[in-house]
């Protein structure tokens, strides 16, 4: 894999398109193509395509989505390269019926009715309790209305180690900084987690996470702009 810098640019989608929301989409999957938490998520169930979608729509909504393209060629669109979905200071993903119909009520409606059980009385209430806490993300009156919160972060395998993450990374950072909030993620590899620390995230708390398929983990890191 190259090393070789790339020479690419940092775009807000603000809506992104249809179009723009299936590549992103594709990225993803390419990006976490045998993940195990997105079994985790889907139970085995092969719903990730729409777990992810589900995301992607609420945050073309209700979010912000940053992307790095390759400069345009003339005839041609732009190649997404890396995508970075935020939901900013005030911004929660699907708090809103309008959100959950681009993309969540479909996952849902798709799912078993054990998985739907999993994600309403098992996995959204320990999110809540975790990122609630406020050793982690500093308590209600800092998550969600003074975070930038990650929920989905990946660049395509082929340019992967060519300063893309670091650069999606550093664009919503600087965003933050603005208004003094803070980054906040959760990731489930101990890879990743290297990763954003190399960054300035820190692990505020590790959980177990149950499920039908196996057992994952779950970090909560965050990173202080001020």
């Amino acid at each position: 894999m190259s090393t070789t810098p790339l020479n690419f640019k940092i775009k807000h989608l603000n809506p992104p398109t249809e179009n723009e929301i299936n590549r992103i989409v594709d990225l993803f999957k390419a990006a976490f193509d045998g993940d195990h938490f997105g079994a985790v998520l889907s139970h085995g169930e092969g719903l990730n395509e729409l777990q992810l979608r589900a995301c992607v729509g609420a945050a073309s909504i209700g979010g912000t989505i940053h992307v790095a393209v390759l400069p345009h060629e003339e005839g041609k669109e732009e190649e997404i390269v890396g995508a970075a979905v935020w939901f900013a200071p005030g911004q929660v993903l699907n708090s809103t019926a309008e959100q959950r119909a681009v993309g969540w009520d479909q996952f849902m409606q798709a799912g078993s009715e054990g998985l739907r059980k999993w994600w309403n009385d098992y996995f959204i209430p320990l999110l809540i309790k975790h990122t609630a806490d406020p050793t982690i993300y500093g308590g209600p009156s800092i998550y969600p209305t003074q975070t930038w919160d990650l929920h989905l972060f990946a660049t395509l395998p082929t340019y992967q180690r060519r300063g893309v993450a670091r650069a999606l990374i550093a664009h919503a950072e600087a965003l933050a900084r603005e208004s003094g909030a803070m980054l906040v993620l959760e990731t489930a590899t101990e890879l990743d987690v290297m990763i954003y620390e190399r960054m300035g995230f820190e692990v505020r708390r590790r959980v177990e996470v149950q499920s039908p398929v196996g057992e994952a983990r779950l970090w909560f890191m965050r990173k202080e702009t001020v």
